[in-house]
């Protein structure tokens, strides 16, 4: 299974900003027989997820994926809204809304949410999620370090007078009295009974609003050179990118990535990514892990994008239970066994 690029193999540190080396193999190394352990490869869809055991307030979003750092990549499935307010005391939270719509009421006003819209609640802002159809599903990211927009100039950049939205004060609306917060810190949560809503606001006094909305087919596709974020960590530690359908000619290299664990969520087609064409997959390349990757360039469309953590991600138990192990050519199911190892034949 070769490209144009042949078996040209290329080896990265820091993502694509580092030190980088190319080399030509004899073969084509994403190809693998067995593999056994928790660094293998690995592809869910978020529909099959079940969320019936998760501890806490309904919606809680139940974990596939974690570091030892506290970074946590969750799915939050919701048949009504919140009667409560949450504030994530240790975690930024990006709401990826997959299913919707929503309204996400919020310490410094409401915003509303489609399918494809990323809504960032930064630590410690009181939210609540407002139903606008029967149920939703969201992919939840929960970072211990601030996560924002990554300022850019040409290709790649996000619109930041036009491409972000903020959520605006409802100065008209009065308090609904008592009312039900909970503090999340970590998986525990503690329960506050307040005489008032704590979201109720009479104007806003300055500074620039921490809540924002961007959407993924707001975020410009890169078609040529290495992949740009358009949100991450100051020091790196996450980034996001756009993988939706581009113009980039051709498949991208084989990839070492020395640094940074991949996750590729795929939100809707109607265009195939290689092997990926279910809305909702999400597909995890520990790092290390050599891979290729289908061609980005698909005529037909796509909305995609990618995670990058440069601490090492663990599938959980729950995720375990309904994934499947990926071959890293075009992110099919590979021919081995579901869940674990991969048998010999």
């Amino acid at each position: 299974m070769t490209d144009q690029h042949g078996n040209l193999e290329d080896w990265t540190r820091d993502g694509f900003i580092g030190e980088r080396a190319k080399v030509v193999r004899t073969h084509y190394t994403p190809d693998f027989v067995s593999a056994d352990g928790p660094h293998v490869p690995r592809r869910l869809n978020a529909h099959d997820v079940s969320t019936s055991a998760v501890a806490g307030p309904p919606g809680t979003p139940v974990v596939v994926a974690a570091t030892a750092t506290g970074l946590r990549i969750g799915i939050s499935r919701r048949d009504e809204s919140m009667s409560y307010l949450l504030r994530n005391v240790e975690c930024d939270e990006i709401h990826f809304v997959q299913d919707g719509p929503l309204q996400f009421r919020t310490g410094f006003g409401t915003v509303d949410a489609r399918p494809g819209d990323f809504v960032c609640i930064p630590r410690s802002i009181a939210y609540q999620i407002v139903l606008r159809d029967r149920s939703a599903m969201s992919v939840v990211v929960e970072s211990p370090l601030p996560v924002r927009l990554r300022p850019q100039e040409g290709p790649g950049a996000v619109d930041h007078l036009r491409g972000v939205w903020y959520p605006e004060l409802d100065t008209t609306a009065t308090s609904s009295g008592e009312t039900t917060l909970f503090l999340k810190s970590g998986d525990e949560f503690t329960r506050f009974v307040l005489p008032e809503d704590p979201l109720s606001a009479v104007a806003s006094a300055g500074g620039v609003n921490p809540v924002w909305k961007v959407s993924l087919a707001d975020v410009p596709p890169k078609i040529a050179g290495s992949p740009v974020p358009f949100l991450g960590t100051n020091g790196n530690e996450v980034l996001l990118f756009t993988l939706s359908s581009s113009l980039r000619a051709g498949r991208p290299p084989i990839h070492v990535n020395a640094d940074y664990d991949e996750v590729i969520f795929y939100s809707t087609g109607p265009g195939a990514w290689g092997e990926v064409n279910e809305p909702g997959t999400l597909t995890w390349v520990p790092k290390g892990v050599t891979h290729n990757g289908p061609t980005e360039n698909v005529p037909e469309g796509y909305q995609a994008w990618l995670l990058e953590s440069r601490a090492t991600l663990r599938f959980t138990p729950a995720a375990l239970a309904v994934a499947d192990v990926m071959e890293t050519g075009l992110y099919g199911r590979h021919p081995g066994s579901r869940s674990g190892q991969v048998l010999r034949a």
